[in-house]
């Protein structure tokens, strides 16, 4: 039953007079719905196109000159800030704004994989999490949010328990508050 026909009902019964019946339905036709599925369907292409077009790119690796890979992938960074400056208030810059995280951390992979330096994965992730900081922070949804925000637990923990073996239950108790007060 749709609203206006609560409203009509409550009408005739006498629980809510006209005026604010219509002042209800005024209201309720006002209200913005978010599209979740809609949000979640363009992240997971999103997602899926960027495996598809890095399982591309790792079929061929060794074949690809380092040059050749460093320039792709700043043109790759700089196109998509541009079109996230571009559409910053539509849902696709958003999406991009996501696609544009990942590529951050890709592209710091793929410096320390051309220019041989090593490091722990959470080093890459802190680092990512500091380039992209501003832009997440400019904008108006929450995935974005969270995505940084889960990655940071990540980070920080992984920094934490660096080089830990957790032998006593009590150490692993502690790791789990830790994350869990996170």
């Amino acid at each position: 039953m749709k609203i206006a026909e609560k409203l009509q009902i409550w009408v005739e019964e006498g629980l809510i007079q006209s005026g604010q019946a219509e002042s209800i339905l005024a209201f309720e036709n006002k209200k913005h719905t978010r599209p979740y599925a809609m949000y979640s369907f363009i992240i997971l292409g999103v997602t899926v196109i960027s495996i598809g077009i890095i399982s591309l790119i790792a079929a061929n690796w060794e074949s690809i000159p380092d040059l050749v890979k460093l320039v792709v992938d700043f043109l790759l960074l700089s196109i998509t800030a541009y079109a996230i400056f571009h559409y910053r208030n539509h849902l696709i810059g958003y999406a991009l704004s996501v696609l544009f995280c990942f590529l951050i951390l890709a592209s710091i992979g793929l410096i320390s994989q051309i220019y041989h330096t090593g490091g722990p994965f959470y080093l890459a992730v802190f680092f990512t999490l500091a380039l992209s900081a501003p832009m997440v922070l400019l904008q108006n949804g929450r995935f974005l949010i969270h995505l940084w925000t889960l990655g940071f637990c990540f980070s920080f923990l992984s920094w934490i328990t660096d080089g830990q073996s957790f032998n006593d239950a009590t150490e692993l108790v502690l790791f789990f508050t830790l994350g869990s007060i996170l």
